[in-house]
């Protein structure tokens, strides 16, 4: 297990502290926005409508139902997890000025496994690349981008982002799985 937390503060830093420029200080808070419902749902709700209006009330309930489902569970794996976020875990470190942070946003400290914006994002990246398959790589890409975000902010550990991606990626064809499967053959 030392291993792991090892690896993971190892990862944590290449990323936050390794990757740190101008650029990505820009890019990144605006990829993690991709992971908050509200402003995927001002992206995602019109561009449905626009482009698959056919199908656009059916894909708009599953896609709310597949929010609504994974935001829940990680809700309560994050409470019943209790890892703090790096600020937190890495308090004293930072204190005797042994680390530097790189943070962006609100400091958190609270909650950090699963990561909440990493959910979200693959949650509505993978419903999205499971009924428009040809941008699969496109949507998959800007849920990644949300994830590495969460990093490079100082938010989560690469652990919580795998961990968000894991859970919202199976539970998103689950669910997907069984409204084709129970559903759509009605």
């Amino acid at each position: 297990m030392n291993q792991l937390l090892s690896l993971d503060h190892s990862l944590f830093f290449s990323i936050n502290n390794g990757w740190q420029n101008p650029f990505f200080d820009l890019l990144m808070p605006l990829a993690t926005r991709l992971g908050e419902g509200w402003i995927l749902v001002l992206i995602v709700v019109p561009a449905l409508y626009i482009y698959d209006r056919k199908n656009f009330y059916r894909h708009l309930v599953l896609l709310s139902a597949v929010l609504l489902a994974t935001g829940l569970v990680g809700r309560v794996i994050k409470s019943l997890v209790d890892r703090p976020r790096p600020l937190k875990e890495m308090a004293d470190l930072i204190d005797s000025h042994r680390v530097v942070l790189h943070v962006l946003g609100k400091p958190l400290r609270e909650f950090s496994f699963p990561s909440g914006h990493t959910l979200t994002a693959f949650s509505a990246a993978t419903f999205l690349s499971y009924q428009y398959r040809r941008y699969a790589l496109l949507f998959m890409f800007a849920a990644l981008l949300t994830g590495l975000s969460r990093i490079y902010m100082g938010a989560h550990f690469p652990s919580d982002v795998l961990g968000g991606m894991v859970i919202s990626i199976g539970m998103t064809w689950a669910i997907c799985y069984l409204i084709q499967k129970y559903y759509d053959k009605k």
